[in-house]
């Protein structure tokens, strides 16, 4: 993209080719004026030249400074997408962390109900276990008595000799339901 601030004149140089006829002096004099026209001509053009030179050299630094700002844009205009894509997923992490945050506090609740039932538990346990020890002291009694019941009849049983007869029930079955009990005794 080349445009240039100061027009540019197209200047007329005669062609080295083209060959003056000797004319009178007064066309010499003119094609002098020409040619001393044509030399300021010349230096004009290469002030002009000059400028235009320094006036490219701005153009393109100027289009270098675009292309610089071009690219800075862009990259700001993707470091912006980029944040914002960051700040989307920091948000869905907060959810996500705050959801946690939720489950572990209902799951340290459950936890604490847990944990007092099993405390009430152990408890009505520890009960039952002391009412099974009460239970089998007595029946440790209760064996030890009935041993001693067993080992004092033995004995009564042994002195006195009696004798137990064990009675026996015979149910006959006729016309009317009779109940025979024999016993002996001796």
């Amino acid at each position: 993209m080349k445009s240039t601030s100061q027009p540019l004149m197209m200047k007329m140089r005669p062609s080295p080719r083209t060959k003056q006829k000797p004319l009178m002096r007064k066309k010499r004099q003119a094609s002098d004026d020409e040619d001393e026209a044509i030399a300021e001509n010349k230096a004009k053009a290469a002030d002009e030249k000059e400028e235009a030179g320094e006036g490219d050299k701005g153009e393109m630094n100027g289009v270098m400074v675009l292309a610089l700002l071009d690219k800075i844009i862009g990259a700001v205009d993707q470091i912006q997408q980029t944040q914002a894509g960051l700040e989307a997923r920091q948000r869905e992490m907060e959810r996500s962390v705050t959801g946690i945050q939720g489950e572990l506090t209902k799951l340290s609740k459950s936890h604490t109900t847990t944990a007092n039932t099993v405390n009430k538990m152990l408890e009505k346990v520890r009960k039952v276990s002391v009412n099974v020890k009460t239970v089998r002291g007595s029946l440790e009694k209760q064996a030890g008595q009935i041993k001693r019941l067993e080992s004092n009849e033995n004995e009564l049983l042994k002195r006195r000799n009696f004798k137990v007869m064990i009675y026996q029930i015979s149910v006959s079955w006729q016309i009317g339901a009779k109940v025979e009990i024999s016993s002996q005794t001796q």
